[in-house]
């Protein structure tokens, strides 16, 4: 049985890893060229599992950095292309749940909360500055992106987790200045 465990933990991350590289090396040509609702959907879906079940060990700090930009910057691409293809008629509720999910569980993951770790540690975790602050960035603009009508549909199942993600960053003011004011 532990022969099996091993085997499965060694195939996840190998998994992980190439995926990794897929999306690093994906530009946003790439995916607008290639992108369909269900893929959207995948991509999310992926980077949800990508995000809550890592299987690189947390004391590697540099490649967990690496791992959590690249999937950053894949969402920044997803939400880049939602923006341009999923408002107005083509509205998906969906798929926009998927994308505020993704966000949400990227700002909360325990590999990101760089305030547990030692200051040398720190300073490696930050190299891209927190990546929480920028997701919670992105995951504004995307919600600007939407109309007072989409927002509205959303407002319900979002308070929670935003005021929840706003606890857990030490820069609440910061945090929720990016979040709730209007530009």
């Amino acid at each position: 049985m532990n022969e099996e465990i091993k085997r499965v933990s060694d195939t996840s991350s190998e998994l992980f890893s190439s995926l990794l590289v897929l999306f690093s090396q994906m530009t946003y040509g790439q995916l607008k060229q290639f992108a369909t609702s269900q893929s959207i959907v995948s991509i999310l879906d992926i980077l949800k599992l990508m995000i809550e079940e890592n299987p690189i060990p947390e004391y590697w700090i540099q490649y967990n950095v690496f791992s959590y930009k690249v999937i950053y910057n894949t969402v920044e691409f997803v939400s880049k292309f939602m923006s341009e293809t999923y408002m107005g008629k083509n509205f998906s509720k969906e798929i926009w749940n998927r994308f505020f999910d993704v966000c949400i569980r990227f700002t909360k993951c325990s590999r990101l909360q760089i305030e547990k770790f030692s200051m040398s540690k720190q300073a490696k975790v930050t190299v891209h500055g927190d990546l929480r602050v920028l997701m919670t960035g992105l995951l504004r603009t995307a919600w600007d992106s939407l109309s007072p009508d989409q927002q509205y549909s959303f407002v319900p199942d979002l308070v929670n987790p935003i005021l929840r993600i706003a606890a857990l960053i030490p820069q609440k003011v910061h945090f929720l200045k990016t979040i709730l004011t209007r530009t």
